[in-house]
């Protein structure tokens, strides 16, 4: 992972564990379109795409997840909650 991504993942995690919700702000801005464009690859459906990713980031901040969340493996825990809620979709 690059320096600067771990840096902004850092940043990130700093404002989520303090319950701010600018941390969420923070986490959608640098990590929606990726995760849709992720998802969808799944889908071949950018509407089921968006609400794939819609439900995880609230899914984040309802079940308090956040509070959880390393900016080490922010990345791979956000691509691979994705992947798994797609192939639950396509199971179903």
């Amino acid at each position: 992972m690059n320096g600067s991504r771990l840096n902004r993942n850092q940043k990130i995690c700093i404002v989520l564990h303090s319950d701010d919700p600018k941390g969420m702000e923070m986490l959608f801005d640098t990590y929606y379109s990726t995760l849709v464009v992720l998802a969808d690859t799944f889908l071949h459906d950018m509407d089921s795409a968006e609400d794939i990713v819609q439900e995880l980031f609230i899914d984040i901040w309802e079940d308090k997840i956040y509070r959880k969340l390393k900016s080490e493996t922010l990345d791979s825990f956000l691509y691979i909650s994705v992947r798994n809620r797609c192939l639950k979709k396509i199971e179903k």
